[in-house]
């Protein structure tokens, strides 16, 4: 609309105006006519304009910040602003304009000095008489002027006079609380707030949520480059693409989309700690092309992006449900990256593929129910296996090779280069469980040579390694075959192909992911409180945050301080001791198998480090002490012990309903399965 109308002068509240900073490149279209952006109606944080001058600098449009008041219709001061004020901390309101004065007085209506706060007091021309049948408010804001004849107007507003004499604004004087007998600016929080990087706006309030128990709220709109991360991740839970259960945060602090705590642990340890695609003279660098093929739900393509600047992926999933997450991990991280819902094989075909929900990682063409079985079963082995019977891992096999299958589409690797234009592939990373070969060999032969260097896990059945390493030998690489530890008696191998083979020099540049500092609601919370607890005493401490991707706005576009969302009841993080015998019974064997002294009846047994493994001795146990002979799926489908509590309880009462029934009842029921 301001292009259409060919607005000159554009007054907004600061709130209203952030949501245009973002629009990109306003300030260069051709069709804008805006000469002066005139602020006012609420204080202005100068820190917020900070992406509108690095985009586009001291340009026109003007921007100006004005303090007003309805007493005065309404502009009582005024600043041009430039880049330069980007290092001032507080919102400087400038200059009186020509027919108003600005006093800042004590309480004793004296003149305060160059720095020290003072309440202001306007007077001129400009200023209204009174408020219509209202004398008593009249009588106590417009007061005699003890400096000349004219009125002297009670603002409520605190300023300082800076060493340049220009007026900064300091914020409310009523806009205390009292909380615990402290008396807390609120103001002086949200500057406090503005001025961390990873923080675009703040406003905090004092709630009475619960009966006699006023807290300060702090609610936060993430930076929208330091932490975009985290504002993408509150628009997709807005838009519904994204819940709380499929949400998972690495160790680095980075929050993804995911299928299983278990499953993403032990990647993303295999992939960001132990590196096991960069070995043996692998590197990665910035601007390579790298193909993911096998991607799953984008670890490796999300360590590339923050290992590496500027990097472009391909990444290759073919099972809808994995490759959704892909795509909600892409856009999440704004990766650089080119998704493909499609396998690579040697030829352009269809082909049915076998998909675990609780193994993903091994789901691919051939299905192999007993080839899996083994896999898996060796990689148990190598665990901690305490307690674990053959009973038990019987289950929990059954339980983790649960399959669906889907129709998906191939193609070859040369096609994707050539539809695609690719010159070179710096990295090519292929786990596609047992159809390397055939990706391989989708490759035609002008092509090879644009690979530089390849990585592949192999599963080691009918000679398959021994074919992977004559292909690869025969176009010209050198190879390394290695096992990694948690994967020795599994037939599983990675080859590290290179054209020269080389170790790591000391000259070669050390791969060392990137950790983000705000990538996660937690990480930057956290970070806040440690910030605020540097700057302020311990009882201007928020104790409670929430984060938005936008501040709700009144029609005046100000803060509409009533809209602000009551915060979660942050349940899971409060200590509530079990209630029942069964919920004492769970509680002590996880206390047990975990190593915890304390647990909650909310808590989560694999947040608190569970597994698969650990899971098991939980059911053998429940089966010792209680009597109960819980199915494994159980325990992985129950995600607090309050609700595994309930499940167990229901159990019971199905057991007693059973023995309990007519014996003539009970004839057609041998197969009664809990």
């Amino acid at each position: 609309m301001l292009c259409d109308r060919k607005v000159t002068v554009l007054n907004q509240t600061p709130s209203a105006f952030r949501q245009l900073i973002w629009v990109e490149n306003i300030a260069e279209s051709p069709q804008l006519s805006l000469r002066l952006v005139i602020f006012g109606g609420e204080a202005l944080e100068i820190q917020s304009l900070k992406p509108w001058f690095d985009r586009h600098g001291d340009r026109i449009p003007q921007l100006v910040n004005m303090y007003g008041i309805t007493e005065t219709t309404v502009h009582v001061t005024y600043r041009p602003l430039t880049i330069a004020d980007l290092n001032n901390i507080g919102s400087a309101i400038g200059s009186p304009i020509p027919d108003l004065q600005v006093y800042l007085l004590d309480r004793h209506l004296q003149p305060v000095p160059i720095g020290i706060p003072g309440e202001m007091y306007i007077s001129g021309a400009g200023l209204a008489r009174g408020y219509l049948d209202r004398q008593e408010l009249t009588a106590e804001r417009f007061i005699a002027n003890p400096f000349g004849r004219a009125t002297l107007y009670k603002t409520g507003d605190k300023a300082r006079y800076l060493p340049d004499g220009q007026l900064e604004y300091l914020g409310r004087l009523d806009n205390q609380v009292k909380i615990r007998g402290f008396r807390i600016e609120l103001g002086e929080i949200e500057a406090v707030l503005n001025q961390h990087p990873g923080v675009r706006e703040s406003v905090v309030i004092s709630r009475q949520d619960e009966p006699d128990e006023r807290r300060l709220v702090a609610y936060i709109v993430p930076d929208e480059k330091q932490a975009a991360p985290i504002l993408q991740l509150i628009r997709f839970k807005e838009q519904g693409r994204l819940t709380e259960r499929s949400l998972y945060e690495l160790p680095n602090g980075v929050t993804i989309a995911h299928l299983n705590k278990n499953e993403t642990d032990f990647v993303y340890q295999e992939i960001f700690e132990q590196q096991s695609y960069l070995k043996h003279g692998i590197v990665i660098n910035d601007g390579d092309c790298i193909f993911d093929v096998g991607a799953n739900i984008g670890l490796f393509t999300l360590f590339a992006a923050q290992t590496c600047s500027d990097v472009e992926v391909y990444a290759f999933e073919p099972i809808p449900p994995v490759f959704e997450l892909l795509r909600l991990n892409a856009d999440l991280h704004n990766l650089n990256a080119k998704l493909f819902d499609v396998g690579l094989s040697a030829q352009s075909a269809e082909d049915t593929l076998t998909y675990y929900p609780h193994v993903s990682v091994i789901s691919g063409r051939f299905a192999d129910a007993v080839e899996e079985q083994e896999v898996v079963k060796s990689f148990l082995l190598n665990q901690d296996t305490t307690e674990l019977s053959s009973d038990a891992i019987a289950q929990l096999l059954a339980d983790r090779l649960v399959s669906q299958q889907f129709t998906c589409q191939l193609k070859t690797l040369s096609e994707v280069i050539e539809e695609n234009a690719v010159e070179q592939i710096d990295l090519l990373k292929i786990d596609v469980e047992k159809s390397e070969l055939e990706v391989l060999r989708g490759i035609k032969e002008e092509h090879w040579q644009k690979i530089k260097q390849i990585v592949v896990e192999v599963h080691d059945r009918d000679g398959r390694l021994d074919r992977v390493i004559q292909l690869l030998e025969g176009h010209g690489y050198k190879l390394i075959v290695a096992q990694e530890p948690e994967l020795s008696k599994t037939g599983l191998y990675n080859i590290y192909a290179r054209r020269k083979l080389r170790e790591r020099s000391p000259t070669d540049k050390v791969i060392s992911p990137t950790k983000p500092r705000w990538y996660s609601e937690n990480a930057l919370i956290k970070e806040l409180r440690h910030y605020l607890k540097e700057k302020l005493p311990e009882y201007a401490i928020a104790s409670a945050f929430v984060v938005l991707s936008t501040l709700p706005l009144t029609a005046n576009g100000k803060v509409d301080r009533n809209a602000l969302p009551r915060p979660k009841a942050d349940i899971q993080h409060r200590l509530v001791p079990p209630r029942t015998q069964t919920e004492e019974i769970i509680a002590g064997i996880w206390s047990e198998v975990l190593g915890i002294e304390q647990v909650s009846i909310y808590d989560n047994f694999f947040d608190l480090g569970g597994h698969s493994l650990l899971a098991t001795q939980v059911t053998t146990r429940l089966r010792d002490r209680a009597g109960i002979e819980l199915p494994l799926r159980d325990l992985f489908a129950q995600h607090t012990l309050a609700s595994l509590a309930q499940t167990i309880e229901k159990m019971r009462l199905a057991l007693e309903q059973l023995q309990s029934a007519p014996a003539k009842e009970l004839g057609d029921r041998e197969e009664f399965e809990l």
